[in-house]
């Protein structure tokens, strides 16, 4: 996703990494900490609008925006990427034939902590174990492709993400114990589709 930000130009460049457990030290650190503090008050949460207030007001000046996301904002990324780009590939300075089998470097996210996309060199990440080791460059842009606009199509035309049948199912049985103010956010949920279309088990009544 954030190669394809750079590519379509939305972005010259994009560093990201992903933080080591208990070594982090990010300035949002201290944010998630009041988030959770407020989150700790409450016993139970019913909806996602209670969670947007509680972040929005865990904040006594007012710091914090959350944007809730509808289904019709859902683009189809899964769909569209694989017209541009490979899912795997070996890095540049591991893919000559001298290089060990066992010391070549494949692109997956689980095995690197940095990142880094350019502009000017579309299709291609170079990617760090750690912040500061050695760069691996990966180029994953398909031969003659070139994409101008991100993921075009709505995934979820309805505008409602399919849920797992045994999900709705759970569901069903927590009914009993939601409160009445609640229960219609709940009502409209056991009506969505399921990935194999509306579940004739569930008995909504």
């Amino acid at each position: 996703m954030l190669l394809a930000l750079t590519d379509c130009k939305k972005f010259e460049y994009i560093r990201h990494y992903y933080p080591i457990r208990g070594h982090s030290f990010l300035p949002c650190d201290r944010d998630f900490g009041l988030v959770k503090k407020s989150l700790n008050k409450y016993d139970r949460v019913y909806s996602l609008h209670e969670i947007t207030e509680i972040i929005v007001k865990s904040s006594t000046k007012q710091n914090f925006i959350v944007k809730e996301i509808s289904g019709n904002e859902i683009l189809d990324f899964k769909a569209w990427w694989p017209r541009f780009y490979k899912k795997n590939t070996l890095s540049v300075e591991t893919s000559n034939k001298n290089v060990p089998r066992n010391q070549k470097a494949q692109f997956s996210v689980a095995n690197f902590h940095s990142f880094e996309y350019n502009s000017l060199k579309s299709g291609e990440i170079i990617a760090k174990r750690y912040i500061n080791s050695e760069p691996n460059t990966f180029r994953l842009g398909l031969t003659g492709s070139k994409c101008s606009e991100i993921a075009p199509n709505i995934a979820y035309p309805t505008g409602k993400v399919p849920l797992k049948t045994a999900k709705l199912n759970d569901l069903k049985k927590m009914m009993n114990y939601i409160e009445h103010t609640h229960k219609q956010f709940y009502d409209e949920i056991l009506l969505w589709p399921t990935t194999g279309g509306i579940d004739d088990e569930i008995d909504v009544d």
